[in-house]
């Protein structure tokens, strides 16, 4: 199995590519990653489609700056030889510029999601991201939260991942001596 880095990168190259979309198609699948698949949208956007065991009744989406989360009750996942129709959950990079920093958040949401493909357990994660991406008191401007969004791309593109994250936690001059570094 490949490492979580280079499924980044693989993730990422595929998504800098030009969007080709067929209008008759909502996703143009161009890779599977474990029990997703990587591609994009009708629109051009980043989207990472996951099928899943069911959808039970109506159902809430999420929406954050950068990405939202959707469910489709049927929807038909053809990649190379492997082809599922049935319900699935779209995760979609809203912002382009983003696209990087949402690799991190499509895979961890692969990762978590690998044992249960459930709709309810794709919501948790996504709930998890937005909370840590939201303050104590509410949420957050759009400019904070693409800071922070900021941060994680620069902590994944560290050599150093773990020495990243401890110099981000740190008070400001940790910062700044990672930085110079």
């Amino acid at each position: 199995m490949r490492t979580e880095r280079a499924l980044l990168t693989s993730l990422r190259k595929l998504w800098a590519l030009p969007p080709a979309t067929r209008s008759s198609e909502d996703y143009t699948l161009l890779g599977r990653f474990g029990h997703g698949f990587a591609g994009f949208s009708k629109a051009g956007l980043c989207a990472l489609v996951i099928p899943i065991s069911r959808l039970a009744g109506p159902v809430a989406g999420r929406r954050a700056a950068g990405f939202e989360l959707v469910a489709h009750p049927t929807t038909r996942c053809e990649f190379q030889d492997h082809g599922t129709t049935g319900p699935a959950a779209a995760l979609i990079c809203t912002d382009p510029d983003l696209r990087h920093a949402f690799a991190i958040l499509a895979l961890d949401v692969l990762a978590r999601s690998d044992q249960k493909q459930e709709w309810s357990s794709i919501v948790e994660i996504v709930d998890e991201w937005q909370t840590l991406l939201s303050s104590q008191t509410g949420a957050v401007s759009l400019e904070i939260e693409s800071g922070l969004w900021g941060e994680l791309w620069f902590i994944a593109a560290s050599d150093d991942v773990d020495r990243g994250c401890l110099e981000l936690a740190r008070p400001r001059r940790g910062r700044d001596r990672l930085l110079r570094e």
